[in-house]
């Protein structure tokens, strides 16, 4: 009965009353059922990529090769913009399940797992910020990366050189990405070689470049003549950030929870 009652009233604290972890926005676990949050997700690809037949945003599946003559980039993206202008920050997390390719590369512009302000475009070619796995400074290298109305930028190095293996990208990972409205960033990710949980202070691109028309986005660009890669994506979140006042509540009240039960149990 003690048990009982300490747990119904901390499920209404941290349910009814106070969302501990801001406001869901956009949610999909890519099961191909219409059983989501927020806006779907589409596919949109540049420069041409070939063998798409498998590829379908609904089930999280990103596969394709490049041709000869062009370096294609696919992007899974929100159908719809979130506006966050007056939150506090936001946090996007991206859930990679595998990447399979008998001839497994990280070219170019490599792969990016952030947000972006458009959905018609190639992250690099918008204002963006994101996660980047890339070879542009070496195979294996984790930056945060973006671009400020088309002009790519890097705001700071994360691994060094040749750190991250390729077997612990294909076996899938995770990463999360959290920018605040003071233009402070951190990003956690989890099931690489070398996981980062780390943070710093935007100066290429600010909170409100990005805040006011969000897209969720993952991205891959192939260099020429690349062969078939597949990613599986198993879900992706985006959701505010509460307000400290906010945080300051649920503390407030998960310590009055904590004096009510024991006084219960005496």
């Amino acid at each position: 009965m003690r048990k009982t009652l300490a747990a119904c009233m901390i499920g209404l604290v941290a349910g009814a009353i106070i969302p501990a972890y801001g406001e869901v926005i956009q949610q999909n676990d890519f099961n191909g059922v219409a059983d989501d949050i927020g806006a779907a997700f589409e596919i949109n690809s540049i420069n041409g990529p070939l063998d798409t037949d498998l590829m379908d945003a609904s089930t999280g599946v990103v596969s394709f090769s490049a041709p000869s003559g062009s370096r294609p980039n696919v992007t899974l993206v929100s159908s719809g913009a979130s506006d966050v202008s007056l939150e506090d920050g936001f946090s996007v997390f991206w859930n990679v399940a595998s990447i399979a390719s008998d001839a497994f590369t990280i070219s170019k512009n490599g792969m990016f797992l952030g947000v972006q302000t458009a959905n018609n475009d190639a992250w690099n070619n918008i204002t963006s910020l994101g996660l980047g796995i890339r070879s542009s400074a070496g195979v294996g290298d984790l930056d945060i990366i973006g671009s400020n109305s088309g002009a790519k930028i890097t705001e700071g190095s994360l691994v060094a050189l040749d750190t991250i293996t390729d077997a612990s990208i294909m076996d899938g990972f995770t990463a999360t990405l959290t920018v605040k409205s003071d233009n402070t960033w951190s990003i956690l990710t989890t099931g690489l070689s070398t996981d980062v949980n780390t943070g710093g202070t935007l100066s290429n691109v600010a909170y409100s470049d990005l805040a006011g028309s969000l897209f969720a986005s993952s991205a891959l660009q192939l260099n020429k003549s690349d062969a078939l890669h597949t990613i599986t994506y198993d879900s992706m979140t985006l959701q505010t950030i509460p307000e400290p006042a906010t945080l300051g509540m649920v503390a407030a009240f998960g310590g009055a929870v904590l004096f009510i039960r024991r006084r219960i149990m005496m």
